[in-house]
């Protein structure tokens, strides 16, 4: 079951909620580090060797000395981000860490979506022959200074309030509004859910708090299953998130996608017999429709009159009825029909490869 995609809401000004991700290991055995500011898509990245909360904690100076400290910080549920040291960085600079629903990188969109351009253009630098992390720094600039399909400004002039000088002639730029970006963006998010939605037949799960669920596993080989055998129970569930315990006791956080509701065998026959027996009543109901529809008012047919007898001559000495007119006219009455739902009936003909043939 997928449910409608939630679009993360817009932050109150730039550089208040950030994203952060890792991306790698490349081939060269390096990482980048990517932080991504919420309000204006613009992110800064880092070039390191580990990925330890020390070397993130350190990254994360380098930039805050230039931006500023964030309100809030979303990553994933990486080693280095779960680690006691970087929650007591974040605690003494007094920035809420958000992390996303375990085995659901969907949650961190913004920040993956830059680490698939980010790759792209290093395979393009890697093609080419070129030194990629000089390209990179070129592929930042441009990013930075193009107008951005959901604000419809730059991300350096939504984070600045000013844009960028570069090498094309322009005009004296002028201040963005705030309330522009946010129309643009709201506008540009829902046409994004709606198609999504569409896209992916999304529809809001039935999964409430006590439900029984099942877990999806990780696929090993052949012989693995979907889902788990063992039951779960829903403890709590936030939009798309929902946290379950084992019967051991152990709770896990996945996204509702990730679970199914668990029925047993007589809850599953009764729902499949009610569904039988729905889709026999709604044929029923179409063939009906389609019957009354197809079929006319009623049909014309003649009185039943008396047919001539040929074997008597055509004067007979049988006396006439007075009652009825020499020259009887015989008239139309409507009589309905009864409701007779026929099929249809299929025209027989020979290929057209048979026509030169004697059959």
């Amino acid at each position: 079951m997928t449910e409608p995609m939630a679009r993360t809401q817009l932050p109150n000004g730039p550089w208040q909620d950030l994203a952060i991700d890792y991306m790698g290991p490349l081939p060269t055995g390096e990482y980048i580090l990517v932080v991504v500011d919420y309000y204006s898509r613009y992110y800064e990245i880092e070039i390191t060797r580990t990925t330890t909360a020390e070397k993130v904690i350190k990254s994360l100076k380098q930039i805050f000395a230039t931006h500023g400290l964030p309100y809030s910080i979303t990553s994933d549920n990486g080693p280095q981000f779960t680690s006691e040291v970087f929650a007591e960085y974040l605690k003494d600079n007094d920035i809420v860490h958000h992390r996303t629903t375990p085995l659901w990188p969907q949650a961190n969109g913004e920040v993956e979506r830059q680490n698939r351009s980010l790759l792209q253009r290093i395979k393009i630098a890697q093609g080419e022959g070129k030194n990629w992390k000089e390209e990179l720094l070129t592929y930042l600039f441009a990013y930075r200074t193009t107008p951005h399909s959901t604000l419809g400004i730059s991300p350096a002039e939504a984070l600045y309030g000013r844009k960028l000088r570069t090498k094309l002639p322009e005009l004296r730029p002028s201040v963005p509004d705030d309330e522009s970006i946010r129309d643009e963006d709201r506008l540009k998010k829902f046409k994004g859910k709606e198609y999504a939605d569409d896209r992916r037949r999304a529809a809001e799960a039935d999964i409430c708090i006590g439900d029984k669920v099942l877990m999806k596993q990780p696929y090993h080989n052949k012989f693995t299953t979907p889902f788990q055998t063992k039951p779960y129970t829903v403890k709590s569930k936030t939009g798309n998130c929902t946290t379950v315990e084992s019967p051991e006791g152990i709770l896990y956080k996945r996204n509702v996608t990730h679970l199914k509701k668990y029925r047993t065998r007589s809850e599953a026959s009764e729902s499949t017999h009610e569904k039988e027996e729905t889709t026999v009543e709604d044929m029923s109901e179409n063939r009906d429709q389609h019957t009354m529809e197809e079929s006319p008012v009623g049909i014309l047919e003649p009185n039943n009159t008396e047919p001539n007898n040929t074997d008597e001559p055509e004067n007979s000495d049988k006396p006439n009825n007075t009652d009825e007119p020499e020259n009887s006219v015989e008239t139309e009455v409507a009589v309905d029909r009864p409701d007779v739902s026929r099929r249809p009936i299929r025209t027989r003909q020979l290929p057209a490869k048979f026509k030169d043939f004697r059959l």
